[in-house]
C-alpha cells in the first residue's frame, strides 16, 4: 500500500514565525509602550531568548508558564519556547493565586517567567508555591529569579532553528468553560497551525493589518498574532484596556483591526471622547467570548460601520469552532 503522508507534515507552529520574520524583515511587527519592533530585529530578540533558555538549561521537552501583561518581550519569551520545544502555558492575569498555583502543580510547570514590575508580586509568590519549579526568570530586574532579559542580552544571535515537531504539544493552556478547577487542554504545534490557517483563510481581514490588542495575549488576543505576522501585518500591544487610551491608540496607529468582548465595546460606545476620534482606519472589530445585545449590536454598527466579525471557540479548538 502506498505510504499515507501525516496531516501538516514536518510543519510546526514556530516555523510559521520563522516564514515571517524572514518575509517581511523591513516592516513593523510588534507595538507596545516602549515603541516598533521591526520583524528582523524580533527574530534577534527570539533568538538570543532560544540561547538564554539553553544557557539557563531549559531543554526539549521542559515546560514554562508566564504571567505577563501585554508586552513585546512577552511574545518573545513564548515564541522562544515554541522554538526550543518547551511547552508553553499563559497564566491568566487576573487568576488568582490559588488557581495559578494548582496549574503550576497539574501541567507540571519546570519553569516560570514573570513580569516586572507589573506581576512582581504574583510571580514571588508564585515562585514561593511552585514545589516542583526548577527555574524562575523574571522581565527585568527583581529580588526574585533571575532576568532572564538580561541573560537574553548577553547572548549571540542566530538563525531561528526550530527543534519542536510537529505533533509535539506547543500549548498547554487551561479553559475557564468547566465546573470546578481549570481544565489542561493539550494543544499540538499541528493544531496551532491549523487554527492560524483558518485565521488567514476565513475571517475577512484588512488588505493592510494593523491589528490593536487590549484582552491579555494570553488567550484570544494572542492567538491572532502568528497570522497577522504571517500577512506582513502589525500588533499593536496595550497592557490593558482603557477606554481613552484605546482610543488614542486606534487613532495615532490608523489601527484597522481588534479583538474586544462585548463589554469593552458597550464601554466605548458610551465613551464621550469616541465622537473626537477618528475611526475611518477601521474596518474589523472582531467580538466574542460573551454574549452580545442585539441592540448594542445595531448601535455599534451605526458608529462603527458593518465591520462586525462575531467569533465562537473554545480552548481545544482555538478561535476557529465558527
Amino acid at each position: 500500500m502506498p505510504q499515507q503522508l501525516p496531516l501538516h507534515q514536518g510543519c510546526s507552529y514556530a516555523d510559521l514565525i520563522c516564514r515571517a520574520v524572514q518575509r517581511w524583515p523591513e516592516r513593523t511587527a510588534l507595538v507596545d509602550g516602549d515603541g516598533p519592533v521591526s520583524y528582523r530585529d524580533l527574530a534577534i530578540r527570539i533568538s538570543r531568548m532560544v540561547a538564554a533558555f539553553a544557557a539557563a538549561g531549559l531543554k526539549r521537552g521542559d515546560a514554562l508558564a508566564q504571567i505577563s501583561s501585554n508586552r513585546i518581550d512577552a511574545f518573545v519569551v513564548s515564541s522562544a519556547a515554541l522554538m526550543a520545544g518547551v511547552r508553553y502555558t499563559p497564566l491568566h492575569p487576573l487568576g488568582s493565586l490559588e488557581d495559578q498555583s494548582f496549574i503550576l502543580e497539574d501541567a507540571a510547570i519546570t519553569a516560570l517567567v514573570a513580569d516586572v514590575p507589573a506581576f512582581a508580586g504574583r510571580g514571588r509568590d508564585l515562585a514561593a508555591a511552585g514545589a516542583g519549579l526548577e527555574h524562575v526568570f523574571t522581565l527585568g530586574s527583581a529580588d526574585f529569579g533571575s532576568d532572564i532579559l538580561a541573560l537574553a542580552e548577553a547572548q549571540q544571535a542566530a538563525p531561528l532553528a526550530p527543534v519542536a515537531e510537529a505533533g509535539d504539544i506547543a500549548w498547554l493552556a487551561y479553559t475557564g468553560g468547566t465546573t470546578g478547577r481549570s481544565k489542561g487542554v493539550m494543544l499540538p504545534h499541528r493544531s496551532m497551525v491549523f487554527n492560524a490557517l483558518i485565521t488567514l483563510a476565513d475571517w475577512q481581514w484588512p488588505r493592510d493589518i494593523r491589528l490593536l490588542t487590549a484582552t491579555p495575549i494570553t488567550h484570544a488576543a494572542g492567538a491572532m498574532i502568528v497570522p497577522v505576522m504571517l500577512r506582513g501585518g502589525t500588533t499593536v500591544m496595550l497592557p490593558g484596556f482603557e477606554p481613552e487610551g484605546f482610543l488614542a491608540a486606534l487613532a495615532e496607529h490608523r489601527i484597522s483591526a481588534t479583538f474586544l468582548v462585548p463589554t469593552m465595546i458597550y464601554v466605548l460606545l458610551d465613551h464621550p471622547a469616541l465622537k473626537q476620534t477618528d475611526i475611518s482606519s477601521l474596518e474589523m472589530i472582531i467580538y466574542g467570548a460573551a454574549p452580545m445585545s442585539p441592540s448594542r449590536l445595531v448601535e455599534g454598527m451605526e458608529v462603527f460601520g458593518p465591520i462586525f466579525t462575531q467569533l465562537y471557540a473554545q480552548t481545544e479548538a482555538p478561535n476557529t469552532v465558527t
